[in-house]
């Protein structure tokens, strides 16, 4: 088999990428040898290469500046259905993200079929398949089919989900075609009618069809009705001949045929979000520091978030108080947050109850979002657990993450993402408390007590950064990494605004702010800075957060670059408060005023973090005792002063100008 050229098809490669990137209907065709011929392990025959040499040629490419970037998803997208293919109906492991892929191409699985060496250049650390910029890969099953696998890398902005992203989307079996579109779909000009749930945009794809009949399927406009919408398709090679494609939306039996993946979740104006769970939801931090970003990210909109925790919660518990706790708010986004008290139960109860939600809360009808328990912070790793409580939460989020992929809905993991950074801060914790203990002079010892005292239980060290709280409910270091994970599973936007000036005083660039009144004066260079949007409110209490969970502050980018400074530290103060000493090095790079946690941006953050406590304590509890109660006069009373507290709310996340003072001559020490 030859090894084929693709050194000549890099205007191929920029135009795949336009085509990938285009926001309407595209047929993708069979990879072919215009395109990327399968390399597949065999014997060689002839001259032809031998398996190392393929390995080694597939392994060159990767990542390869001879080629564009679009050709790395484009030859992922072969290597899955050279592997899929060897697999045959052999049962292997599944592929569900990036380390998953890793693992089947070097080898590692039961088949021993390896597509690439153990440690090629295009992995990144840990072994994960990176692209070009060192971002994992987005491996993603999009289809009931064995081959129905979407591979996404970030494209030329090195953020994920966003316009420019490369896409592959492996299409099965010689003669199989696919059609994707990454708007909703609802009206086809005329021929075959369905129904199914469309929350939001959507991927919708067609499979199972040959050539032919792909080369004439057209889509129209779309038009939605409480949620749901009507396809309908006109399949017509020739004037002659009409073909048919029954679409079964529902039907499990045939539900390979067209398949709609969740999009990330994008609040609108109005919405209201229901956060429901158990004791942890019902502690309002997490959940109140997910509000604020959301609100002061989005200060032109008008959101409107609900608490629904309960101690002591399980699914049965909410399916109980569903109607008055939940559907009464008539909200558009319900999440429910569970676990940590199911796992007291089986996990066939857990997965029922939650099916059981995900219907009832379409049924509203609002968009469902699952979201697993976080972990127990007892110093359990994964493999190595402290607790059988902890232990038992792994396997109930791999079942709900499996219920969320059947039933289509938005789902995040906190429990994985966090276990192994909470349980290492928790045993070096220990580690340093022994040490401590260690040189110190030792007690003496008491005389034995007759009859001898039952023993204790230890209690559990102390975290090398505390998350506050206790072992299950965290305080608000834990709740902040809780609330940061939670919002990159919903691909949350990260950009708030940038700024950068010379240290003359002239504006270089602004996105999503505006410069105004910059001059240099008395040694120092002032201006105005009015954003669009707000940061983050991260409590200046929370800020030791960052110490395991650094990565935080990217979902809030507030960036101000000064170039052209004396090395050395230089004094900012933000409206007449100090702001930080920072060297010039970091200014040039660019700085994160996010991580600004006194003075003006430090109040700020206080003040709003106050108003959303107030609204989500007593005015929600008022609001959730009178609608249990179905006392009309009380609820009445309620919604008004929630409705005025959200008032008071919506105008102190008005972005306000900042008066930014930097000192042109470096610190003395």
């Amino acid at each position: 088999m030859k090894v084929p050229n693709l050194s000549s098809n890099s205007s191929r490669g920029a135009d795949s990428q336009r085509r990938h990137r285009a926001g309407h209907p595209q047929l993708l065709p069979e990879l072919d040898g215009q395109r990327i011929q399968p390399l597949r392990q065999q014997e060689p025959r002839g001259n032809g290469p031998s398996p190392g040499q393929l390995i080694a040629h597939q392994t060159s490419e990767l990542n390869s500046s001879r080629f564009p970037a679009q050709h790395d998803v484009d030859m992922l997208h072969t290597l899955v259905r050279q592997y899929l293919r060897r697999l045959g109906n052999r049962e292997g492991p599944p592929i569900g993200n990036d380390t998953d892929l890793a693992t089947a191409l070097r080898g590692d699985t039961p088949i021993k079929y390896a597509t690439l060496p153990k440690n090629p250049p295009a992995f990144g650390s840990g072994g994960r398949r990176c692209d070009r910029g060192g971002h994992p890969v987005f491996v993603h099953p999009i289809g009931a089919a064995d081959f129905d696998f979407e591979i996404r890398s970030a494209g030329p902005d090195r953020k994920m989900f966003t316009a420019d992203d490369l896409i592959a989307v492996p299409t099965g079996a010689e003669g199989r075609q696919c059609l994707t579109t990454d708007r909703p779909i609802t009206t086809l000009p005329d021929g075959l009618e369905g129904s199914m749930q469309v929350e939001g945009s959507c991927r919708i794809r067609l499979i199972g069809l040959d050539s032919a009949l792909m080369q004439a399927l057209m889509f129209d406009t779309v038009v939605t009705s409480d949620n749901r919408c009507s396809l309908s398709m006109n399949i017509s090679p020739s004037p002659s001949k009409r073909f048919a494609l029954t679409l079964a939306l529902v039907s499990s039996a045939l539900s390979g045929i067209v398949f709609a993946a969740p999009a990330p979740l994008q609040l609108k104006d109005n919405d209201v979000w229901v956060m429901a769970g158990d004791s942890i939801t019902a502690q309002r931090l997490h959940s109140n520091f997910i509000e604020a970003y959301y609100r002061t990210r989005f200060p032109h909109m008008r959101l409107h978030f609900r608490n629904s925790g309960i101690g002591g919660n399980r699914t049965s518990s909410i399916l109980a108080r569903f109607d008055y706790d939940v559907a009464a708010w008539k909200p558009t986004i319900v999440s429910i947050e569970l676990g940590m008290n199911d796992v007291g139960g089986s996990e066939e109860d857990y997965i029922r109850g939650m099916k059981e939600l995900i219907t009832k809360i379409r049924a509203i009808p609002a968009q469902p979002v699952l979201i697993s328990s976080s972990p127990v912070d007892d110093g359990s790793l994964m493999g190595d657990w402290r607790s059988p409580r902890c232990e038992k939460i792994h396997p109930f989020t791999e079942a709900l993450q499996k219920l969320a992929e059947q039933e289509n809905v938005l789902f995040v993991d906190q429990y994985h993402p966090l276990i192994d950074v909470w349980g290492n801060n928790r045993r070096k914790g220990a580690e340093a408390a022994a040490a401590k203990a260690a040189s110190q002079p030792q007690p003496p010892v008491a005389a034995p007590v007759i009859p001898p005292a039952p023993p204790k239980a230890p209690p559990i060290p102390p975290g090398l950064v505390p998350l506050g709280g206790d072992p299950v409910h965290p305080g608000a270091v834990g709740q902040y990494m809780m609330a940061a994970t939670i919002l990159k599973s919903l691909h949350a936007p990260e950009a708030v605004s940038s700024a950068a000036l010379s240290a003359e005083g002239k504006v270089a660039s602004t996105k999503g702010c505006k410069i105004t009144d910059a001059a240099v004066k008395d040694g120092k260079l002032t201006f105005t800075r009015l954003d669009e949007t707000g940061p983050w409110p991260i409590l200046p209490a929370a800020r030791s957060m960052l110490e395991l969970m650094p990565s935080a502050l990217s979902l809030s980018e507030y960036e101000l670059k000064i170039t052209g400074l004396a090395d050395g530290l230089h004094r900012v103060s933000i409206n007449g408060q100090p702001a930080g000493e920072v060297s010039a090095r970091d200014l040039a790079a660019g700085w994160n005023l996010s991580g600004v946690f006194d003075g003006a941006l430090g109040e700020r953050s206080a003040a709003v973090a106050g108003l959303i406590s107030k609204l989500q304590s007593g005015l929600n509890n008022n609001w959730r005792a009178a609608s249990k109660a179905k006392d009309a006069e009380k609820l009445e009373v309620a919604q008004r002063e929630i409705a005025e507290a959200e008032e008071d709310l919506q105008k102190l996340v008005q972005p306000i100008a900042l008066n930014i003072e930097i000192e042109l001559a470096p610190l003395v020490r």
